[in-house]
């Protein structure tokens, strides 16, 4: 409550006021009430130290150190008809941003990292490392974890094409307002490209039109809205927008103070990395000791030693992904990012179901020759026989999509809706 009321003050500062008025026609980003900046503290958001300082002296943000942000800007995101909002957050002084997942309604622009479903993106200027933070919800008497991934930036750096930096941008002759009218920005484009960016300067006014064309250099923002530093000054990229209707689109602008402490969260690729390694040992302890039971048993070897095959196998290949995890961002690395969806593959539980349903049906044959007669034992048989044939159709199926799609998602999306039908029969027991 004390964070709340303290953010409410700050919208009280002697020389802000709220702007309550009616919007420009062309203004398509109405709200109630927008945060009304006086000149000073335009001035003071606008000063952004970040653009003047050598990189070598930017922070390098770590994924346990105290953020503090200055700036905040409310983002309207729209792509393909249906808008979500986010909260963008500035340190416009050692460059780095945070925002809020973007979500159906207004967007939470206080940090409350105490409640539940709170998540946060931290990103450093030159987008060399990203950290989301998060809380998972307890379950039963256990307390709400506090964990964040570092989608392992912190070994691999991300690295960023900007496409604003690429060429000038040419101004078009066309404003718009935002904030309520508050700002009107200025349509830009780079020839070739149907990409759009709004310009808005508080330096450019009735006595200075807008630059016929400008070279960005630097940027520091999300989504392609927020400051840049061009070779006419200082701007805010006040929209982005894209083919047809898609635009993200600032909404408010105001200085803030707010602060976040992740000190107690925890590491989620080093918690992967940890059990992963756990689950290895375990599982080849494991695979060795059903391995020398086989050697006792005298029926179903041929069944047994199959299944013992596929968990070396799956063994080799999750110490294969362990390893290949670490090699590079989960965010551009095609390799690491393979790693993760292949743990998902549906095909993988089919081979498993497979080699266990043909092994069930051999014990049950031999309990059979046992027990000659016995009609449940036959009835289960069958069963068993029907369900290795589908099992082995959908194997086919499987693999028929992983010919057909180079898209790792898609099609473990495909196999999965294959895996779903099956089960959806029932099993046998």
């Amino acid at each position: 409550m004390v964070r709340k009321l303290f953010f409410i003050l700050i919208l009280v500062l002697p020389g802000a006021v709220q702007a309550q008025f009616p919007p420009d026609p062309g203004d398509t980003t109405h709200r109630d009430t927008v945060y009304l900046m006086s000149p000073a503290e335009m001035t003071e958001v606008m000063r952004l130290p970040v653009f003047r300082r050598p990189e070598s002296e930017l922070i390098h943000i770590m994924p346990h150190q105290r953020y503090h942000f200055n700036v905040v800007m409310d983002v309207e995101l729209n792509f393909g008809g249906t808008s979500r909002y986010a909260g963008l957050f500035f340190n416009t002084t050692d460059g780095y941003i945070g925002f809020t997942p973007p979500q159906p309604i207004e967007a939470r622009d206080v940090l409350f990292p105490e409640i539940e479903d709170f998540t946060l993106t931290v990103i450093s200027y030159k987008l060399g490392k990203i950290y989301t933070y998060r809380n998972r919800k307890a379950s039963g008497e256990a307390p709400m974890q506090h964990l964040v991934s570092t989608s392992n930036t912190e070994n691999h750096d991300y690295f960023d094409g900007n496409l604003m930096v690429s060429a000038p941008i040419s101004n078009k002759n066309v404003t718009r307002n935002f904030c309520n009218g508050q700002y009107r920005g200025t349509l830009y484009k780079q020839d070739g490209l149907q990409t759009v960016w709004y310009l808005y300067s508080d330096e450019f006014g009735n006595h200075r039109t807008m630059p016929s064309s400008v070279q960005i250099q630097k940027y520091i923002g999300g989504w392609g809205v927020g400051f840049v530093q061009t070779s006419k000054g200082k701007f805010i990229v006040m929209e982005k927008s894209g083919n047809g209707s898609s635009y993200v689109r600032v909404v408010d602008i105001r200085p803030t103070i707010e602060s976040f402490d992740p000190s107690d969260y925890k590491l989620m690729e080093q918690e992967f990395l940890t059990k992963g390694n756990q689950h290895l040992n375990e599982e080849r302890e494991n695979i060795a000791r059903d391995e020398a039971k086989i050697a006792h048993h005298d029926h179903c070897q041929s069944e047994e030693m199959a299944i013992i095959q596929y968990r070396k196998a799956n063994l080799e290949r999750q110490e294969r992904n362990l390893q290949i995890s670490q090699s590079g961002n989960l965010i551009q690395n095609r390799d690491a990012q393979g790693v993760y969806l292949s743990l998902m593959d549906p095909l993988i539980k089919v081979d498993g179901e497979i080699l266990e349903t043909r092994l069930s049906i051999c014990q049950s044959e031999y309990s059979l020759q046992q027990h000659p007669g016995d009609q449940r034992l036959s009835g289960k048989i069958s069963c068993k026989r029907q369900l290795l044939s589908r099992l082995e159709q959908a194997k086919e199926q499987m693999q028929q999509i992983d010919h057909q799609y180079s898209n790792i998602v898609e099609a473990n999306g495909r196999k999965a809706r294959i895996l779903m039908q099956v089960q959806a029969r029932g099993g046998c027991d």
